[in-house]
């Protein structure tokens, strides 16, 4: 596409924000844009609200996106841990973000006026706050645009969106958790992730920010606990130590990216946390939003004790569960407003993994019966699993 149509494009959109122009955008966005061309979308996202001054020890990891993956909730607290400004603008994930699970506990303000961050950046170098009017509106209006008409994952609105928010709020690195999956925003084979991730570093570049991108296959769930207060509960696992394997395992690969993150800007503070300074870093980013380290102690036991269904295995079987269609069953049986809470899942096995006729598979926070329907429906009981990593030959 020719660089001065493209320009105009993305003009018309940001003098507008309606709907015909946002399509008008994502159209072309899809007929080849160059590298300068998402660099000069990012940058006019990033400047229709109010930007915070390029801070040299600002840092950040984002993500693409994916079902159970914590690395948005985690690995900020790892980053100011060290030592870093972390501030962190974000939308509401599907099924859950960091900053909607965050909504679930009781005083957060998700919200923050200009003012309001810039004094929790001041006094506690770190705050996570919803994208609305203030922050890149016309990122957060094309994203919602986006929604609507089944365009999330057009790879250069998403290199975009997320380079945006990081422009905004005045990021100097930025790492990225580039979830491969079936429907992933950039990429559902590892292949086309890692040229989308490579794009989306030169275009860090070119808006003066360093980025690094972590590849994460995800032939699996990363971690058990998949939903909003359920999140809560695994990052409450994590930091008190009782994490199983499974959790424990993503919250290391979490961790690593942090560090690397961290190395990029200052490889001398890239620790390792211990778990009390990470607790400790969560209770300044509670504090500075209104809430306290009960209030997530209280929400997460509020979870736990939350009445679950149990879907048990109707055979020894290997069980598989299609993330996909397990997204869109959590996402379609919530009822309620933007932050809404009232559908989650916790998986008692491994994907891949076998179980015997009758044993738990997974226990399920659910109201109706139709939403228990749909999200069993996710889950498939196989005689042999469909990723086999060991072949027996004679």
């Amino acid at each position: 596409m020719n660089s001065t149509t493209w320009r105009n494009t993305v003009d018309a959109y940001l003098n507008d924000n309606g709907d015909e122009a946002a399509d008008a955008l994502i159209e072309s966005s899809r007929r080849g844009v160059t590298d300068v061309d998402i660099a000069y979308l990012a940058d006019g996202l990033a400047h229709s609200g109010q930007v915070l001054q390029r801070n040299p020890r600002a840092i950040d990891i984002a993500s693409t996106g994916g079902p159970g993956s914590l690395s948005t909730l985690l690995t900020p607290l790892a980053l100011h841990s060290m030592g870093f400004v972390v501030p962190k603008l974000a939308v509401p994930g599907r099924p859950a973000g960091a900053i909607d699970s965050l909504a679930q506990i009781r005083g957060f303000t998700a919200r923050l006026t200009f003012e309001e961050l810039t004094r929790a950046i001041e006094s506690g170098r770190i705050a996570h706050i919803m994208a609305d009017g203030t922050f890149a509106p016309a990122d957060m209006k094309l994203f919602r645009r986006r929604q609507d008409v089944g365009a999330v994952n057009v790879p250069p609105l998403v290199i975009a969106s997320l380079l945006a928010k990081k422009v905004a709020l005045g990021i100097s690195v930025v790492g990225l958790d580039v979830r491969v999956f079936r429907g992933g925003n950039l990429g559902s084979d590892t292949e086309s992730a890692r040229e989308h991730a490579k794009r989306f570093n030169r275009v860090a570049k070119l808006l003066g920010l360093t980025g690094i991108c972590f590849i994460s296959p995800q032939e699996g769930v990363p971690q058990p606990l998949i939903g909003r207060s359920e999140s809560l509960v695994a990052l409450k696992r994590i930091l008190d130590g009782a994490a199983n394997s499974w959790l424990h395992d993503h919250a290391t690969t979490c961790l690593l990216m942090a560090l690397r993150t961290a190395a990029k800007l200052d490889a001398e503070h890239a620790k390792v946390p211990s778990l009390a300074v990470l607790r400790m870093s969560f209770q300044t980013n509670l504090q500075q939003q209104g809430a306290s380290y009960d209030a997530f102690e209280d929400a997460a036991r509020q979870a736990e004790l939350s009445r679950r269904r149990v879907l048990t295995a109707p055979r020894s079987c290997f069980v598989e569960v299609d993330l996909q269609r397990l997204r869109n069953a959590i996402v379609e049986s919530r009822s309620g407003g933007e932050f809404a809470d009232d559908v989650g899942v916790e998986l008692v096995h491994r994907p891949g993994s076998w179980c015997e006729a009758g044993a738990p598979v997974a226990r399920i926070r659910c109201g109706a019966d139709a939403a228990f329907d749909r999200l069993a429906d996710a889950f498939a009981f196989n005689p042999l699993p469909t990723t086999a990593s060991v072949v027996v030959e004679d």
